[in-house]
Parts: structure tokens; sequence; C-alpha cells
């Protein structure tokens, strides 16, 4: 699925196909190439890569420089329900029961739940291959009061639900639900969160790789091309850091405070800091008065003493 915006050409290498969706087979790769120029020079302020399609009012706000929402944070291709088994951790309420590993049965109704973690303010796609549907499944995020509505399984089908919860769930648990007597049997079931799985921009680009803000460590290699002004060191540690510290004074020997604080952002080898330090007594020991502190691992030492 090739992309071209003035003269920057993206590709992804191959779209991939229904079951390596699901299985997570392909290989994940994606490229960014020129094209009509022998030599181009260009600046990039972020790339996302999503596990969803993008509504055109998400689009417009990811375009206009929005951060990602919470709902899409935290995304990644992992199956929560992986390895799914009715008869390992599936509990039942009223006249649910489970028969085997993947089918279960309604005498008239009730629950067949399990606990997935599910949280309030976040996305999911919820995927169901069903044969046979007894009565009238439907599926649900919590059991109880708040709990919310999925959707309602077809037989013999492929079931694909994206929600977001916006309920205050009681529970984090995935339901099965059916208010008619019968029996259903379930071919498979995964359930991922979806969002930006991948978050790239200027502040995580290194001369040789380009680092993954979105905590799937996804980090990509730079070749072919040379970074200017890259922000990120040459190693795999933190590109990115901010926080507060607490600074005091050097050359004192004891000192009384009204304020001590401090502020840092570190990008790649630079670091930014400031620092408000008010003194009501103290007692020098020589004859420059510094300011000291540790600013995570970093040392606050000026090359230059102020009288």
């Amino acid at each position: 699925m090739p992309i071209r915006k003035q003269g920057l050409w993206i590709e992804l290498l191959r779209k991939p196909t229904e079951e390596e969706k699901y299985k997570k087979t392909l290989t994940k790769r994606i490229r960014l190439f020129v094209y009509g120029f022998s030599g181009f020079c260009c600046s990039i302020a972020g790339l996302k890569m999503w596990n969803k399609e993008l509504t055109a009012s998400e689009v417009k706000e990811d375009y206009s420089g929005a951060s990602v929402p919470f709902k899409y944070k935290g995304a990644n291709q992992t199956d929560i329900v992986s390895g799914w088994d009715f008869t390992s951790g599936w509990t039942t309420t009223g006249g649910a029961s489970v028969t085997d590993a993947d089918t279960i049965a309604w005498s008239p109704t009730g629950n067949v739940q399990k606990d997935y973690s599910l949280q309030k303010g976040k996305s999911y796609r919820l995927r169901i291959v069903a044969g046979t549907i007894g009565g009238n499944t439907l599926m649900y995020a919590g059991s109880g009061t708040g709990e919310q509505l999925i959707g309602t399984l077809s037989a013999s089908s492929t079931n694909i639900f994206e929600f977001t919860i916006t309920n205050d769930i009681p529970d984090g648990e995935l339901v099965f639900y059916s208010n008619v007597s019968g029996t259903t049997n379930i071919t498979s079931v995964t359930l991922t969160t979806i969002g930006a799985v991948a978050e790239y921009d200027g502040s995580g680009i290194a001369s040789d790789k380009w680092f993954d803000k979105s905590g799937n460590d996804l980090h990509g290699t730079v070749s072919g091309a040379s970074v200017e002004n890259a922000p990120a060191g040459d190693d795999d540690g933190l590109i990115y850091e901010e926080g507060t510290f607490t600074p005091a004074w050097g050359g004192v020997t004891s000192a009384s405070y009204n304020n001590q604080e401090g502020r840092y952002t570190k990008v790649g080898n630079l670091v930014t800091f400031s620092l408000y330090l008010r003194a009501s007594a103290f007692t020098a020991s020589a004859s420059a008065i510094l300011p000291s502190g540790v600013l995570s691992t970093l040392v606050i030492n000026p090359r230059e003493p102020y009288p």
C-alpha cells in the first residue's frame, strides 16, 4: 500500500492476508525512500503505526499534532485471551454451564465469564469465530451493574467487534451471556488492544536507529541516510527523560531552606534544567557557593563558580 506525499514515498512492503493479520505471521517491515532526486533533504516531525483504521476526525486530530488519545495508548498485537479454554479459569452464573473446551450452554439464562483485566477508557478488537449459536448469545465487558454490551454473535461466521469501554464496568471480565436456552460452540477467540502500536518523533532519532516511544520497543534502523541534529545518543539508553530533583547549596556546612525546587528535561546527551533555591540561613565553608544536586544520574557541576 504505497502513499506518495510531496516527493516522499512510504510503502508497506506487503498487505497482510486476513489469516496473517490475526496470526501475526507477517514480517513487520516498512520503508521510506525518495524518488526523482539525486539528493534530498527533509525533516520528519513524526511517524505512527496503528493496528486499526482511523476515522476522518482522528486523522485530522493526529495531523494537527494532537497526542495519542488514552484509549489508543499501550496498544499491541498481543492476544489477551491466548490459549482460551472454557474449562480453564472460566466461571458460570445462573443457568449457564461449560460443556467442554469450546462449548457452553444455557438453561435458560446466565453468564460464562473470565477476568482479562478489561479497562475503562481503552479500545479493543474482539474476534470470535462461531459455529452453532444457541438462543441469543451476547458479549459483554464486565459482569454486573455498569456492564457494557459489546455485540451479538452470529452463527457460522466470523464476528469482529471494535469497541471502547466507556462504562464504569464493575470488573475486567469478558462475558458470554444468553437469555434463551441453547448451546453455543466457539471455534476461536482473539482479543487485542488497538491503537498506536509504534510511535516515532524527532526526539528519538539517532545516527543509526529510530526509537519507538509506544513502549513496544519496535525500534527502527537508519541506513543510507545522514541524520542532522540527532538528539538521541548512539547507545540504546534512555533518549528522553523529564522530571524533578532537589537542589542544594554546595560549599556550605549547613543551610535552612524556604524553597528547594528543580526540574529538568533530557534529550539525548543534552540536559536543560531550572531551579529555585531560597535559603533562610546558611554557613559557608568556601569562598564560592555553588548550586549542587542530582539530576537523575546526572550531577550538576558548573564549570565556572559564581562568587
